[in-house]
């Protein structure tokens, strides 16, 4: 039976805080994301000690010694340090609990492969060679390592990409010594399309981080994996991130281009949200090109597709919630000067919410961008505002960055006043990256 965390829970609400309250604290003290659901297990017994590192960090976020906290440290083993496994072994929700039987198990086909991965050229290469060379895993383990790429996906929306990519080179360089212990078939499958997913993502965030080449690198090894593990939804996701590359290096064509041709790798149940981005993108370079029918036809599949989406479908799409969707609509109507642009952005503006900064970032540029397009400037300028304050706070992104320089070359030249104080910012944003 379940024994409850009486101590924990009482700690925690005898400072007044809500597990969401505790969870930003850990959050700040260890740059990991412990999600409202992992402490509510915490106190309902269902996992009887954390990773070492988070009972750390719950100590000192509480300020009481750990034997304190309701914990049954009895099972906390002294075999797994911080630093000998790469993913949160207890807090998994295959886990449940701290048994060492299970733990050991896993640290069996883990703890030779955890890497200090000098760099990410040597994960890469491990990576690529593993794709051909397959070796032996078990079920749980593939399991575990698909959890921490989840968490990957969920981190970069939280973190600056600077932060969250050492953690993809090292899950990266897991994956690929599991890869070369693992004999091929459905194991061995997963492992791949768990390693293409996590390097699609290391170079969206390399991307993000401004490394061109670091980014083309990481993307070809995930084009690799997909057509290993014949999976085209992840050829559709890099093909994705490619087409922001290319747009900006100013080939709006190339990248409406790509979009179309990987919408055909995800006509099929499971990627409506998939579709809905792809569909989304190619309005948004249609409309740059001053493709009318081109982008509202792309901007209306990727309305019907979303309307079929479901939560969980990709790793990459979860990302793609109907602001962001109502974000690229207002970006592809701003570059057709559609007269349905002011509807759609005060649509838009009620339905935000402060919960996903990165997305806020983008949502809040789009608009800039848009009102700067109209020769509205004053709202442009309130606008990119919002979005430099969350970019500089939270790590920003790309594609928000992209939106204000484009936002840069449509301001007046004023010596003085908001507009002046706004064009510097975004040449500082512009020198930074």
């Amino acid at each position: 039976m379940q024994r409850k965390n009486e101590a924990l829970r009482r700690l925690r609400r005898e400072r007044g805080w809500t597990r969401q309250d505790l969870v930003e604290r850990l959050r700040k003290q260890t740059g990991e994301f412990v999600s409202e659901d992992t402490v509510k297990d915490w106190e309902r017994g269902r996992i009887r000690c954390p990773h070492p590192r988070n009972l750390r960090a719950l100590s000192e976020a509480l300020g009481v010694p750990a034997a304190a906290l309701g914990f049954d440290l009895d099972h906390n083993s002294s075999e797994v340090g911080d630093a000998a496994v790469t993913v949160e072994v207890n807090d998994h929700p295959l886990g449940g609990g701290c048994d060492p039987v299970q733990r050991r198990d896993f640290i069996k086909f883990t703890a030779t492969a955890t890497v200090a991965a000098s760099s990410e050229g040597d994960a890469l290469e491990r990576l690529a060679h593993a794709l051909k060379s397959p070796g032996r895993a078990d079920s749980r383990t593939v399991a575990v390592l698909e959890s921490e790429t989840t968490r990957l996906f969920r981190l970069d929306t939280l973190l600056p990409p600077q932060e969250v990519l050492p953690k993809a080179d090292a899950h990266i360089a897991e994956l690929a010594s599991l890869l070369n212990e693992r004999q091929r078939g459905d194991l061995w499958k997963r492992l791949v399309i768990t390693a293409g997913e996590t390097a699609a993502l290391a170079g969206w965030m390399a991307w993000n981080a401004d490394d061109r080449q670091r980014a083309d690198r990481y993307h070809e090894i995930a084009l690799d994996a997909a057509r290993e593990a014949n999976h085209p939804p992840l050829e559709a996701c890099v093909m994705a991130y490619r087409s922001y590359m290319l747009a900006a290096r100013g080939d709006a064509a190339a990248a409406r281009d790509i979009l179309r041709a990987a919408q055909d790798k995800v006509r099929g149940p499971g990627n409506a949200a998939t579709f809905a981005w792809l569909a989304a993108r190619e309005a948004e370079e249609a409309g740059a090109l001053g493709e009318r029918d081109e982008a509202l036809r792309a901007l209306e599949r990727a309305r019907t597709a979303h309307e079929f989406a479901a939560p969980g479908e990709h790793n990459w799409s979860d990302f793609f919630s109907s602001q962001r969707l109502g974000s690229m609509a207002v970006s592809a109507l701003a570059r057709l000067r559609h007269k349905d642009l002011e509807r759609e952005a005060e649509a838009l503006l009620k339905t935000l919410e402060p919960a996903d900064t990165k997305t806020m970032a983008v949502v809040f540029a789009d608009l800039a961008l848009a009102e700067g397009m109209k020769g509205e400037i004053e709202p442009a300028v309130v606008f990119a505002e919002q979005s430099l304050s969350i970019t500089h706070r939270r790590g920003g992104g790309a594609v928000a960055r992209r939106r204000l320089r484009d936002l840069d070359k449509l301001l007046p030249d004023e010596p003085r006043g908001p507009v002046a104080e706004l064009r510097e910012r975004l040449r500082e944003l512009r020198d930074a990256a």
